[in-house]
């Protein structure tokens, strides 16, 4: 599995002052009772996880892009977060101001396409929100069935986010995970066409679904 979050920095220029917005992704886990791992721009890897960087050119604006890889899921909780960070400068050449945008993805092995995304809303918070929390993910037999527990996509937090805190579960009060399409049929129209209907599912994750898709095989 891995996570990917891209994002362009906010600027905002007042008088010969730019305050320059930027991000970072972070994975917390605890892979045993006395180590805490937490991964981002700082430790760039911990108990099979492992984080890279690089910037890329688009249409003349830099983007940036952090991706976490995890070689195994180990029976813990993950926590998936990403932070704000701010820093002032005097600005010595013409800088253009521009809106801090970002989008968080999640990438299966066995699929082609992303099987998540989420655009984060941090243009749309107040000033003093830092943190969004992206998602928590239960382990043990690959992704036991509690899942991936995604979290309210337009929910930003001055508080900084733990594993101990943030990533245990309440069956009875949360909604946990996708479910499958339902009446899902496939009706063989002739040998080259099949013709597919469904239902969209009847748990969401905790957060509307704006697409999915279908993988035959």
């Amino acid at each position: 599995m891995a996570v990917v979050l891209t994002w362009s920095e906010g600027v905002a220029v007042s008088g010969t002052k730019v305050e320059v917005e930027s991000l970072d992704l972070h994975v917390e886990f605890q892979p045993q009772d006395d180590v805490l791992c937490a991964v981002d721009h700082a430790l760039r890897q911990c108990n099979g996880v492992k984080l890279a960087s690089d910037v890329i050119s688009t249409g003349g604006r830099l983007t940036n892009v952090q991706a976490t890889k995890f070689d195994f899921i180990g029976d813990f909780n993950y926590l998936i977060y990403t932070s704000r960070n701010k820093f002032t400068k005097t600005s010595i050449d013409k800088v253009k101001a521009q809106q801090l945008t970002a989008q968080l993805k999640i990438y299966s092995p066995r699929h082609s396409h992303a099987v998540y995304e989420a655009d984060l809303p941090f243009d749309l918070g107040e000033d003093s929100s830092k943190f969004w929390i992206g998602f928590c993910v239960r382990g043990g037999q690959g992704i036991n069935d509690l899942g991936v527990t995604v979290g309210d996509p337009q929910a930003l937090s001055d508080k900084k986010p733990s594993v101990y805190r943030d990533c245990v579960v309440d069956p009875e009060q949360t909604t946990i995970g996708i479910s499958q399409p339902m009446n899902l049929e496939a009706r063989q129209i002739n040998p080259d066409y099949v013709e597919i209907s469904w239902e969209e599912p009847s748990t969401d994750g905790g957060a509307s679904i704006s697409h999915y898709r279908l993988f035959i095989q």
